[in-house]
């Protein structure tokens, strides 16, 4: 009875979900599964594009950005070569990810695919025929995506088994003024996807703590073995990220800051991340600087509804911790050219924790 009342939910949200689409906005269905033994991610997805241009497409072109870490031949593993970093290089084959795809589809047929010479995480299809102007292509995909050690780039697995990554699923490639983009992954944070719509179910081990920048819709469901599954949502989202920790650092600090918007009358959203140890070695050598003085180890994103609960937001946290002198940017008053727009601060936190 309860696997009915399950279904029948999941297919309500599914429902709700494709009625908020956006026009041409790309929509993901995705059921991800943890697989700790393997260091993997089985992943089963449909992703829906819309032709937005006046001519007909012959080709779809899509992301694999997880099977950038591959091997020396990635333009992700050239570009951190040219910034002497060899880790890729000196690292066993069973460090490095990638992505097995084993079923790309569309109509229950099988469509025609390969990968880009010279850029691995890129795929292109070739349609059966062409898709005309305004029509709409649904794509199913079975695969599953080695993790790749944290260290080349801080998104992967680590030692204790903590695994964080950002745009690790199959995606469309943004398609602009008629023409497909088409980079690689560079392991550059420059949001330059295309903002779509999200529905994630995910089974991982209860043992974990998932979180992540899309929003969680439902309770935390126990499964057979040890597991649990999970079910997220979000719209207009350029890159999903995950944290799977069985330490729940964040859960402590992000409670309190939450508590304390709360008593002050804001209504907010916050989703969290910690540096990796590579990471922080890394931006110790870029900057040379000291441990002591990274203000962004325990980093939050503080999502409210107007730009008054911003700066009350700002106010409030300064009042209640000590700010950390020379980290405040205002990109509301003055925004960023592509007008990103948001408040950078830093301060000394719950715990004691400098947190951005």
């Amino acid at each position: 009875m309860s696997k009915k009342v399950t279904l029948n939910v999941f297919i309500y949200l599914l429902i709700s979900f494709i009625g908020k689409v956006v026009n041409g906005q790309n929509q993901y269905f995705i059921d991800g599964h943890v697989d700790l033994e393997n260091k993997s991610l089985i992943i089963s997805q449909t992703l829906t594009f819309k032709n937005p241009s006046n001519k007909s497409l012959e080709k779809i072109y899509l992301s694999d950005w997880a099977n950038s870490y591959e091997g020396t031949k990635s333009p992700l593993v050239k570009h951190l070569a040219n910034q002497f970093n060899r880790s890729f290089y000196l690292s066993s084959k069973s460090k490095l990810g990638f992505t097995n795809i084993e079923s790309l589809s569309c109509n229950n047929n099988k469509l025609k695919w390969s990968r880009i010479k010279g850029q691995l995480d890129l795929i292109e299809i070739t349609l059966e025929k062409p898709l005309k102007a305004e029509e709409k292509i649904t794509i199913y995909l079975n695969y599953q995506i080695k993790i790749p050690d944290d260290k080349f780039t801080g998104y992967g697995i680590n030692s204790n088994n903590r695994i964080f990554f950002r745009d690790f699923f199959i995606s469309l490639n943004p398609f602009i003024n008629d023409e497909w983009i088409l980079q690689s992954n560079l392991g550059l944070r420059d949001n330059s996807n295309i903002s779509s719509n999200y529905l994630i179910n995910w089974t991982y081990p209860e043992s974990y703590n998932l979180v992540s920048n899309l929003n969680q819709i439902d309770i935390p469901k126990s499964l057979k073995n040890g597991y649990i599954s999970t079910l997220w949502m979000a719209s207009d989202l350029s890159s999903p990220e995950f944290i799977f920790d069985e330490e729940d650092n964040f859960k402590t600090i992000s409670t309190e800051l939450i508590s304390i918007l709360k008593s002050n009358g804001i209504i907010a959203k916050i989703a969290g991340r910690e540096k990796t140890p590579f990471s922080i070695w890394k931006k110790m050598q870029n900057k040379k600087i000291s441990l002591e003085q990274l203000s962004d180890i325990i980093g939050f994103r503080i999502l409210l509804n107007n730009v008054d609960d911003c700066y009350k937001t700002l106010g409030v946290f300064h009042s209640k911790y000590p700010a950390i002198p020379f980290k405040f940017k205002d990109y509301i008053s003055t925004p960023k050219i592509n007008k990103y727009q948001s408040i950078h601060t830093a301060i000394i936190g719950p715990k004691k924790q400098r947190v951005e």
